[in-house]
């Protein structure tokens, strides 16, 4: 989930993410064409992660709004994000950059 580093989504044993079995996300995307195979983007993405699916809790989702830049290649977009934590917790940083190459989905 853009917004947050990986694998510290979760549940945490001493202030450390564990894992878990049971994952839920989604994300809204709006692109804008720039020109010359430039995009840019605005989204919010909204999830969590929870140790069975028996524990999943729709009011514990955590939200990051972002904006992005893709570049459109034969092998899929280069895609460059900063996702804004909407509900961090405290010690937790404001949000993070992402870089992946391909679609999200």
């Amino acid at each position: 989930m853009r917004g947050y580093a990986q694998n510290t989504l979760g549940p945490k044993q001493n202030n450390q993410p564990t894992g878990g079995n049971a994952f839920l996300m989604g994300n809204i995307e709006f692109r804008t064409y720039l020109g010359k195979n430039f995009f840019i983007v605005n989204f919010l993405d909204f999830g969590n992660v929870w140790s069975r699916v028996g524990d999943i809790d729709i009011p514990n989702f955590k939200y990051t709004a972002g904006l992005g830049l893709r570049y459109k290649t034969p092998v899929g977009p280069v895609r460059i994000d900063y996702g804004y934590k909407l509900n961090r917790e405290k010690g937790e940083s404001r949000g993070e950059i992402h870089f992946s190459i391909g679609h999200a989905f």
